[in-house]
């Protein structure tokens, strides 16, 4: 039985200070639908979702996993999407995309300086 993943989730972790960093660090978690998988593959691409761009996998978690750390998540922007592994079966579909956006930046300050 083929089952999809839905990608529900995206946390951005720490502060990006936007001149200095070309990565991130970014946690993506899923929902898992199927309960009997052999484990999960996450894929990113580095972009943003909808345009052109090959996805590669950039880990594969166990059964039951549905959180990935990525520590060098592309920045400004990166899409991801996740399918399930099951033996003699094959992989389900993919997930929704889900994407990273650039962060806003701090507010600037105005007046005198002290």
């Amino acid at each position: 039985m083929r089952t999809k993943l839905v990608l529900c989730g995206l946390v951005l972790a720490g502060l990006v200070q936007i001149a200095d960093a070309q990565t991130r660090p970014a946690t993506i978690t899923f929902t898992d639908n199927s309960f009997n998988e052999d484990g999960f593959v996450v894929m990113r691409k580095t972009g943003v979702c909808g345009a052109p761009g090959v996805f590669t996998a950039v880990a594969t978690l166990g059964p039951g996993v549905t959180t990935f750390n990525d520590p060098v998540s592309p920045f400004p922007y990166a899409c991801y999407r996740a399918h399930a592994t099951l033996s003699g079966v094959g992989d389900s579909g993919d997930s929704n995309d889900f994407g990273t956006s650039l962060p806003m930046s701090a507010p600037k300050r105005h007046g005198l300086r002290r």
